[in-house]
This record gives structure tokens, sequence and C-alpha cells, in this order.
């Protein structure tokens, strides 16, 4: 897997990494001049690995920044230029911090249980996280540091892969229905006033907003399990389908005028 840019209407798709390995999880840095991802590229046969590489939006100058036995994946920036990633080092996901060059890597939520998807407030002071620590998976918010950590959503199945607006009010997230059907919800960032965004009998996740917060981008899965790119109006209208490969697409994230894409 490869990872691609397009614009928002899905137009000029090109091609940034190109390896025999996985590269994936797109994210882009505050100022949209650089990418974090997640790649395997460095592997062996006999021992796969992934960690963190960052390289320019033009797909030059990909440098690692982790170098661990354990799995460093799900890049988040946040606005001071630090990076949050999770890791399993200590056997189970744990969200860290680190600078963009890959220094200073410290744990900023870790315990027995699994966080991880973190999502970096537009004004850098909340981290929402994915947990599993009260039975499923549900949404949290924490300070940047780590402390104060909330429980946002109470669902019976699985809430995952928070993303903030712009203007920080809302959050978006993915919530797992009635037959493992998977649907974008929007929330204010209190975890009140939650409503159903997309509707779809496949799967829609792993939402992302665009830049003036009007509209999602994600990944849609239909019942034979093609996945593209979509976007949507966080109201719920207005869904657009942006690729149409026939193969996987997804792990979107906005950048300001072009779009990050994970595709085979």
């Amino acid at each position: 897997m490869d990872l691609f840019i397009m614009y928002p209407d899905g137009c000029r798709q090109e091609q940034l990494s190109n390896n025999e390995m996985y590269d994936g999880s797109p994210a882009w840095s505050k100022d949209r001049t650089q990418i974090a991802f997640t790649t395997n590229r460095h592997s062996t046969p006999a021992s796969l690995n992934f960690d963190i590489y960052v390289m320019n939006a033009d797909g030059t100058g990909q440098n690692r920044l982790t170098y661990n036995a354990a799995t460093d994946w799900q890049p988040a920036w946040s606005p001071d230029g630090r990076i949050l990633f999770v890791t399993t080092r200590a056997g189970n996901d744990d969200i860290y911090g680190m600078y963009d060059d890959g220094t200073g890597q410290a744990a900023i939520a870790a315990g027995p249980w699994n966080d991880y998807r973190p999502s970096v407030s537009p004004d850098g002071s909340k981290v929402a996280f994915t947990s599993n620590r009260d039975g499923n998976e549900e949404i949290y918010v924490m300070n940047a540091d780590g402390t104060g950590q909330v429980r946002r959503t109470d669902f019976v199945a699985s809430d995952d892969s928070p993303t903030w607006s712009p203007d920080g009010k809302q959050i978006a997230f993915t919530r797992v229905l009635a037959g493992n059907n998977h649907e974008i919800f929007v929330m204010n960032r209190d975890g009140r006033n939650v409503r159903r965004v997309s509707e779809n009998p496949g799967m829609d996740a792993d939402a992302t907003w665009s830049p003036d917060g009007t509209r999602l981008a994600f990944t849609s899965c239909d019942i034979q399990q093609t996945c593209n790119i979509y976007t949507i109006r966080f109201d719920g209208t207005g869904r657009v389908r942006l690729t149409s490969t026939g193969a996987f697409n997804g792990m979107a994230d906005w950048g300001r005028t072009i779009l990050p894409i994970l595709k085979p």
C-alpha cells in the first residue's frame, strides 16, 4: 500500500510513496508542509515492524522517526509541532508524544488497557482518543499532557476514531451499530448532542474534517468490501464519492487544498 494525494473533488490523484511494503495512516502537519505516516518498509520477512516516518508534502525527504521493536503507528500532529503516536512498547496500546525530529519520546496516556487513535484539538490543549479501559471502545478527552482524562461517550458497542472540528467545538467519530455496521457520528466536545451523519449498510469510518468545517472525508466500504473515499456535509447531506479504482482507498486526512489517501 502506498500514499497518494488528490484535490477535494477527487481530481489529480498523485502518488507520494512507492515501495513494496505498507505505507498508511497519513497525517498532515498543522502548517500542511509535512505528512507523518506509518510504514514497515524497514522490516524483514521474519520480523514485521511498524514505525513512524515523516515526509514533505510532495513526497520528498522521507525520514524515519522511531526505531523500536514494538509497533509505532497512528501519528497525529499537534499545533506546536509535536507528533503523538500509538506504541505497543509496554505490551498494549499506549499514546506517546515526540518532537518532529523523533526526539523526546515519552508516554502521555499509558495503562494496562489500550489507548489509541489520538486526535489533537486545533488549539493544542486537548487530545481526543479511543480507550477500552471500561470494557469496550469509547471516546475520551484529556489535556495535552495526559492529565484530566474524561470519558465522552457511553455506548453498548464501539465508539472509535475521534477527530476534532476546525473550531474545536465538535468531535466526529465512528460508532458500531447492530450487525457490525459502522457509521459516522458527531457530538459536542463535552459529549452532548450526539447525532448520526452517515447511513450505509456496509461501513463508513475514519472521518476527517475539511479545514472550513463544512464537510467530512471518510472511508466507505460496501457489503462486497470495496472501499473508497467519500465526503459528506456534517449534517449528513451532500454525500460525494471521490475515488473509484475498485481497490482499497481509505485512511484520509484533509490538507489545506489536497487530501492524502491510502491506495494499493
